[in-house]
């Protein structure tokens, strides 16, 4: 099992704030009353789920728990349409959107060769792979399948996008004010010369990068830890889902590793290992944007 982690550095950009917003973030409040206050947030939260969106939620859940496959899952929706027809909802609902109708990340497929591994261009209608000499197809089957409506890839992985996470998670429980006071306390210790090593702000790159003219010398940057790692499905499968993850190392350790403070940059799943030159690459495409 492999984990591959790396100190990463973002800049973020804070002009657009309102002087309102800055004002009310930096105002104390009680314990309680923070607690009273993320719990109403979370209910409310919830509340806002459209219909399309729990159904969408429910139908990833069953796929995932009994390993579905794309022709299955449209069979199941057919199945639905067919005993609930006065649904509205289940009227619009399709296999190859169910992940995007869940929240506002859109994610990329990117589908790949299964014999040489070279990334297929986002037209989906290209299916020969464009290595020379390689004779794989985007789609499962011969030729005459690579153009049927019910085609299926190969292979392929997904990338989601980034910024769109990175807002929604600095925007939520003051986490602008609490990276600002970080990287305020970092600085603080490395002028004080302190030797204690109680977080990832006391290492001595992480100071080098706060140094003048270094990267997160600035007050608009934020660095963060990259996680790849193969978690297996199921334990009678040899099934694998290998996510890459961001934690923002200037988030409070308490709260930097908590599911909904991570990024999900990329998901692939199989038996074996992703093709990690392509996979990395495209993970690399995706923060260059960032």
């Amino acid at each position: 099992m492999k984990v591959t982690q790396t100190l990463m550095t973002l800049n973020f950009n804070t002009e657009s704030s309102s002087e309102s917003e800055v004002s009310e973030a930096s105002s104390s409040e009680d314990k309680n009353d923070e607690e009273q206050t993320e719990t109403q947030s979370h209910k409310k939260d919830c509340q806002s789920f459209t219909v399309l969106q729990l159904q969408s939620v429910a139908m990833i859940g069953f796929l995932l728990r009994h390993n579905l496959t794309g022709v299955a899952v449209n069979d199941l929706i057919s199945l639905l349409k067919v005993l609930y027809p006065d649904s509205s909802s289940l009227g619009s609902l399709k296999y190859e959107e169910l992940f995007q109708v869940i929240d506002k990340v859109h994610f990329k497929v990117c589908h790949y060769c299964h014999i040489c591994h070279k990334v297929f261009p986002q037209n989906q209608d290209l299916f020969k792979c464009e290595t020379p000499s390689c004779p794989g197809f985007r789609y499962r089957g011969g030729y005459s399948a690579q153009t049927k409506a019910n085609r299926q890839a190969w292979q392929f992985f997904l990338i989601a996008d980034v910024k769109t996470q990175l807002k929604y998670i600095l925007e939520q429980d003051r986490f602008l004010e609490k990276i600002f006071n970080s990287k305020k306390k970092a600085k603080l210790s490395k002028s004080s010369h302190s030797s204690s090593l109680r977080d990832i702000a006391d290492g001595s790159f992480y100071r080098l990068l706060l140094e003048e003219g270094q990267f997160l010398a600035g007050d608009n940057c934020i660095s963060g830890i990259i996680n790849i790692d193969g978690i297996p499905l199921y334990t009678s499968a040899k099934v694998k889902l290998w996510p890459i993850f961001i934690a923002i190392n200037e988030i409070p350790l308490c709260q930097r590793f908590a599911r909904e403070n991570m990024v999900l940059v990329g998901i692939w799943q199989g038996k074996a290992s992703p093709p990690f030159l392509q996979y990395m690459n495209a993970f690399g495409e995706e923060m260059f944007c960032v």
